[in-house]
C-alpha cells in the first residue's frame, strides 16, 4: 500500500523530521510513504487528483497558517495537521487516514461548520491580493460596495481574523506562495 504525505513551505527540517516520524509510524506494516513538498496550489491538484483516485492523505502546515488554510482550501481527501500537533496524534492521524476514509459524522460535521471559502469569496481574495479596489470589485461582481465589505466581514470572521492587518496577511501569504514557487 502507497500512500502520500505532504509538507506544506519551504521548511527542510520539519520536511526530514516528518519522513523520519512517518517512517517510525509504519514499521513493521507493508506500507510506503512518500512524503512531499508542496506550494498551496500544488496542495489544491493533489487533492483534486486524490478525490478522483478515492484515496486520502495528510498534510503537515505551519502552525501560524494552521486556521485559515483549513477555512481557505476546503480540501475533502487531505487532512491537514498543524505542525505542533504530538508525535502520537501525528502517528495515529497518519494511520487513521491511511487505513480508513472519513466517517460519515465527520462530513456531517465539515458541511455544518460552513467554514470554507465560496468560490465567489476566493475570487474576492484573489483581487485583494492585486490591489483592486472595493469599487472596481464590486463591478465586477455586479453588485454594490456595501455587499463587498460585507463578503470582507463574513472572510475575515470565517478566518477568526481579529483586524485587517491579519486579513491582509493571511492574504499576501497564499498568493505569495503561488508567485515563489
Amino acid at each position: 500500500m502507497n500512500c502520500e504525505l505532504f509538507v506544506l513551505g519551504n521548511d527542510q527540517m520539519l520536511l526530514h523530521g516528518v519522513e523520519l516520524l512517518a517512517n517510525k509510524a509504519v514499521a513493521g506494516k507493508r506500507i510506503s510513504i512518500t512524503v512531499k513538498r508542496v506550494n498551496l496550489m500544488g496542495l489544491m491538484q493533489a487533492d483534486k487528483r486524490l478525490k478522483f483516485n478515492k484515496k486520502y492523505a495528510v498534510v503537515v502546515v505551519p502552525d501560524r497558517i494552521y486556521d485559515a488554510l483549513r477555512v481557505f482550501t476546503a480540501m475533502e481527501n487531505i487532512k491537514m495537521i498543524s505542525c505542533k500537533t504530538s508525535i502520537e496524534a501525528f502517528s495515529t492521524i497518519l494511520i487513521d487516514t491511511i487505513y480508513r476514509c472519513p466517517s460519515e459524522q465527520e462530513k456531517v460535521k465539515m458541511k455544518r461548520e460552513n467554514i470554507f471559502l465560496t468560490a465567489r469569496e476566493r475570487r474576492f481574495c484573489h483581487y485583494i491580493y492585486h490591489g483592486v479596489s472595493n469599487k472596481n470589485i464590486a463591478r465586477h461582481f455586479q453588485c454594490s460596495e456595501k455587499c463587498i465589505s460585507y463578503m470582507k466581514k463574513r472572510i475575515m470572521a470565517k478566518w477568526r481574523c481579529k483586524n485587517s492587518v491579519d486579513f491582509y496577511r493571511i492574504i499576501n501569504y497564499f498568493f505569495c506562495e503561488e508567485r515563489n514557487d
